[in-house]
């Protein structure tokens, strides 16, 4: 084995020091790859961004849609429930949510869902690979 010198050990952990770690903040306002522009389609896809479970797919005009990955009812996994057009089924107790995250169905309700209840949305890009952005709509 290879005998290091006391400076380049110390050299080295200095720098180690100032690297990224699990305590490091996140910056929130910037632009974090989600995935290649192949694997989004009209199925629903979960991704973690900056500890954000996230729900990943495109509408049917093709637009890419990211909602957080909870039913806003029982916490049920968006990415685990049914799309059906433009809209998300919650597989747990069927609330629907459309592509801005709005709940625009509750199946218990006879009446119009209230307005203001839904699950964020998040803004989307592309640039070569698809690209989440952390700040929310």
């Amino acid at each position: 084995m290879t005998h290091l010198s006391e400076k380049l050990i110390a050299t080295s952990r200095k720098a180690e020091a100032r690297l990224a770690t699990r305590q490091t903040p996140f910056i929130y306002a910037c632009w974090y790859v989600a995935g290649f522009s192949w694997e989004f389609d009209r199925k629903l896809r979960a991704r973690t961004l900056l500890s954000r479970p996230l729900v990943l797919f495109r509408s049917e005009a093709g637009h890419r849609v990211a909602l957080s990955d909870r039913c806003i009812h029982r916490s049920f996994p968006l990415s685990k429930s049914e799309l059906d057009g433009d809209s998300i089924i919650c597989g747990y107790h069927g609330l629907r949510y459309d592509i801005q995250g709005d709940c625009i169905e509750v199946p218990s309700l006879r009446q119009a869902c209230p307005n203001g209840i839904g699950v964020r949305s998040y803004r989307y890009g592309r640039y070569r690979s698809d690209w989440g952005y952390a700040r929310r709509r």
